[in-house]
């Protein structure tokens, strides 16, 4: 199963063709537009077996899955946080979408977010056969020297970027990542997608 993250920066109805080349199961798509309310036929017709949450059409939180993947959207209370989307591939997978934003928290913003969540269901994620994917909107360099819960707290690493994969280990034993190159992704978007392959 391949499994792709990528932050298209909207306008996904001009975009998804490109991901077409990746040949992918399921597509993890942050800045989304929500399918059901998109004019382009084309983009509707490729996004029939999807799940999304947002508050602006526009702007959202998808998993786009082939037609043969069955998708079942957890129901794992996110109160006001911005945004999550739990969902079981196959009955098999549990797989944590994320896109984490300020959600008009002057303390927890970001990173914050995804630790509460942590905290909310972090025995549901402590099993196997679990992935959380993303764009976290975080990284050490912003961490705060008088939080508990900055991006260090989250998780240890050296590079800067914002886009993360984690794996439970009976997954990550038996997975690859790739990351798209620059120039085929950049003028598209200021991210590129994140590839996991399991085997």
């Amino acid at each position: 199963m391949k499994i792709v993250s990528w932050n298209c920066a909207g306008a996904m109805r001009k975009k998804f063709s490109a991901l077409s080349a990746i040949s992918a199961d399921i597509f993890v798509l942050q800045e989304c537009e929500n399918p059901e309310f998109s004019k382009d036929d084309a983009f509707k017709a490729w996004a029939t077996n999807y799940l999304w949450v947002g508050e602006n059409k526009h702007k959202g939180l998808a998993v786009v899955a082939k037609g043969d993947i069955k998708l079942t959207q957890l129901d794992w209370d996110a109160g006001k946080l911005q945004l999550f989307l739990p969902c079981l591939l196959n009955d098999e997978l549990t797989l944590v979408a994320i896109w984490t934003k300020q959600a008009n928290s002057p303390n927890f913003q970001y990173i914050g977010q995804l630790w509460k969540y942590l905290q909310l269901h972090g025995d549901k994620l402590n099993r196997p056969k679990t992935l959380l994917l993303g764009d976290f909107n975080s990284n050490t360099r912003w961490d705060e020297w008088d939080r508990w819960w900055n991006h260090s707290d989250v998780v240890r690493q050296k590079p800067y970027h914002i886009d993360y994969a984690f794996l439970s280990k009976d997954v990550l034993d038996r997975a690859s990542l790739k990351i798209g190159a620059a120039d085929d992704w950049l003028r598209h978007s200021d991210h590129m997608p994140l590839q996991i392959t399991i085997d």
